[in-house]
């Protein structure tokens, strides 16, 4: 498994690549100009060779390091879900808001946070959000039903105009 590249490995990479893209270069128009050479033929021959076998070892290890990554970057995004669906409250540390698990926004992008209860949520600094602030989970799940078929009725109107 290789780690992550820093920017001087990114550097170097793209330093070879350039190298590599002048070696091609000056083989391509070398091999159609002077073929006559015996010698030259050759050297190209092997030149060609190495520039393939750099080329799929730069390949591979490329494909691997992102294939790492994106690994990584995927565990840590399950990670991050499952801390806040398997509690009953979620917040978001930027606003430091949070909101019920039948609130329309608990599964907000940026709530990233997860509590188990109110009074957690509230001893960490968090304040309830609007919706949800006087409201029993009952009456949140009814209004997000009322707004969701007011959204639904006000998309037929629209369709039915045209």
């Amino acid at each position: 498994m290789h780690p992550q590249l820093t920017s001087f490995q990114h550097s170097l990479q793209i330093i070879i690549g350039q190298v590599l893209l002048i070696i091609l270069c000056r083989l391509v128009f070398f091999f159609f100009y002077k073929v006559e050479d015996k010698e030259f033929f050759m050297l190209s021959k092997i030149n060609i060779l190495f520039f393939l076998l750099v080329i799929s070892f730069l390949s591979i290890h490329t494909s691997s390091v992102a294939v790492e990554s994106e690994k990584s970057t995927y565990s840590d995004q399950l990670t991050s879900e499952n801390k806040v669906y398997n509690k009953q409250y979620s917040g978001n540390s930027s606003t430091k808001v949070y909101h019920n698990k039948e609130c329309r926004y608990f599964d907000c992008t940026a709530c990233t946070i997860g509590f188990d209860s109110k009074e957690e949520a509230e001893k960490a600094g968090y304040t309830p959000c609007r919706l949800c602030e006087n409201k029993k989970p009952s009456q949140l799940s009814q209004e997000t039903e009322k707004n969701h078929q007011e959204s639904l009725d006000n998309t037929k109107k629209e369709q039915n105009s045209q």
